[in-house]
């Protein structure tokens, strides 16, 4: 039990990182098209997406942003 509360908030604090470069990303997506996103683009959007936020995840993973976040707000 002391396992899951040690980990939780790290992985909740990386969920929302995500979280929030996917909405950053949906927003800028609109903004570029004028929120009137073409066809084409919305194809691309399937294949881009998935890509962008695997490598900002890792990326987050990797320098380990959220164990800082949780050492200094805990």
């Amino acid at each position: 039990m002391n396992i899951i509360r040690r980990h939780l908030p790290r992985w909740f604090i990386l969920i929302i990182d995500i979280f929030l470069c996917f909405c950053s990303l949906v927003l800028a997506y609109l903004l570029r098209f004028n929120f009137d996103i073409p066809h084409s683009e919305r194809i691309t959007f399937v294949y881009v997406f998935p890509f962008v936020l695997a490598s900002r995840g890792i990326s987050f993973y990797i320098s380990g942003i959220y164990r800082s976040i949780v050492r200094y707000t805990g």
